[in-house]
């Protein structure tokens, strides 16, 4: 069953500046008015769920201050993030004309703004205008090579490694300095146990990098964050931003 977005508010368009998601940012100014013309700028809540894997794709959003996961679930009920989505991406757009069934479920990480746009609304701009399809396309083609860089990082690297680097991505994508996380989301997140999640706090409170109090995390010096991430992860949103 699909969650959507029953829970989210209605703001002012001004509290959801448009030019500050960087898909958007990147539309000629005509193809952007007509697409924030038939937007509506929503708030949403932290774990909100948007889309559940095998829904059919439903959701049209651009973040604007808020961070999305991606993320896949097995059959057990294992699950573990493949992909997150800040200001620079967008969520939930399909490249085919069929409407396709979700691969991954949507979370929300981060609560934050955030623009959403009927999906018939920019299936008809990416068909009728070359600059919306370049755009996009060049999007889904950088959120692929993050998901297939996520899959070799989930192989080869530490969960301590992943950790730190989720931190610097997460904070970055939604422009934090403190993130609302548990050891358990942690845990879910890059599928590794809670215990191991406590440890890497655990280490990386001890360096200095960050402070952990009651589910909030602070970054306090990226440096050494960064000395203990892998080069998966980069400390500035992606995707062709």
């Amino acid at each position: 069953m699909t969650h959507g977005i029953h829970t989210a508010r209605h703001t002012d368009a001004a509290a959801t500046p448009a030019c500050t998601n960087a898909v958007l940012r990147r539309l000629p100014d005509e193809e952007r008015r007509q697409l924030l013309a038939a937007s509506v700028p929503i708030h949403l809540a932290r774990r909100q769920v948007l889309q559940e894997a095998g829904s059919p794709l439903a959701v049209v959003l651009f973040p604007v201050t808020c961070v999305i996961s991606l993320h896949a679930t097995t059959e057990e009920g294992a699950t573990v993030e493949v992909a997150m989505l800040g200001h620079e991406g967008v969520i939930g757009f399909p490249i085919g004309h069929d409407t396709p069934e979700s691969p991954y479920t949507l979370t929300v990480r981060v609560a934050g703004h955030a623009i959403r746009v009927r999906p018939d609304v920019l299936r008809r701009a990416f068909d009728q205008s070359p600059a919306v399809r370049r755009v996009l396309l060049d999007h889904w083609h950088a959120l692929l090579a993050e998901v297939v860089r996520g899959s070799a990082c989930h192989y080869f690297h530490t969960g301590l490694q992943r950790f730190a680097g989720w931190l610097l991505t997460a904070s970055s994508r939604g422009r934090v300095g403190t993130l609302e996380v548990t050891h358990e989301d942690v845990g879910h997140m890059l599928g590794i146990p809670r215990s191991a999640a406590t440890a890497g706090a655990m280490a990386l409170r001890h360096a200095g990098a960050i402070r952990y109090h009651q589910g909030h995390v602070t970054i306090l010096d990226r440096r050494r964050l960064r000395a203990f991430a892998c080069d998966c992860h980069r400390d500035s949103p992606s995707l062709g931003s």
